[in-house]
């Protein structure tokens, strides 16, 4: 995602995407930076590619779709939900027995109350080693194919923006 936004950034009719970004200009190499280094979501994606649209060509529109595709991808979509909860969100693996994953706190909606269900033990219930594995294979294989047709298409991505540094055959 960075390579790419950095891509169609070169390209002059490209306005618009730093500010979508928050970027105020390239980052500084070998920048760690949070705001350096992209996030590969949905809403990243669509600046980018709406910047792409912009300039009118093709080859960078092109770029931009693999990862469009990822992004949208239920393969992608199951990885990111999976990475999310257990690393960021509940981290059930960090405390002994883990957190429930659902909310404890219940809604009566016809009575108008909120009722807190608690227990002496964890109903956490780890995921089946096989699915995690299935998950992140095909998540794995998602990304892949991916940054393969990312490759493929870089080199005519960077003619499009006005930087050919690979010889036509």
């Amino acid at each position: 995602v960075n390579v790419v936004a950095r891509v169609v950034r070169i390209h002059s009719k490209a306005a618009g995407l730093d500010a979508k970004l928050r970027w105020t200009g390239l980052p500084a190499p070998f920048d760690s930076g949070r705001r350096a280094n992209l996030s590969l979501n949905p809403e990243t994606v669509k600046y980018i590619l709406a910047a792409a649209r912009q300039t009118g060509d093709v080859a960078l529109a092109d770029l931009v779709e693999p990862l469009d595709d990822l992004v949208k991808s239920a393969a992608w979509a199951a990885l990111v939900a999976r990475r999310d909860a257990g690393y960021h969100r509940l981290r059930p693996q960090s405390i002994e027995g883990g957190v429930p994953s659902e909310n404890p706190w219940a809604t009566d909606q016809a009575a108008g109350t909120l009722t807190l269900s608690v227990s002496t033990f964890s109903d956490y219930v780890p995921p089946v080693l096989e699915d995690v594995v299935a998950e992140t294979h095909a998540g794995y294989e998602a990304l892949s194919s991916a940054m393969r047709d990312v490759h493929d298409r870089l080199p005519e991505a960077l003619r499009a923006a006005g930087v050919p540094i690979w010889r036509t055959p």
